[in-house]
């Protein structure tokens, strides 16, 4: 499988920094990951479950 990061480091790096972000919200968000034609795609979802 091919990975757009140039090395493990670096991937461990963005990811923390990604999940450092997240965690910075101030409202409920949930990870989601839906099947696609390109592959297993990942999804945060925010914002008012009643709205649309």
């Amino acid at each position: 499988m091919r990975t757009i990061y140039k090395s493990e480091r670096g991937k461990e790096e963005i990811l923390n920094l990604y999940d450092s972000q997240l965690s910075r919200l101030t409202i409920p968000w949930k990870d989601i990951y839906v099947d696609t034609s390109f592959g297993k795609t990942h999804i945060v979802e925010t914002g008012n479950e009643l709205g649309e």
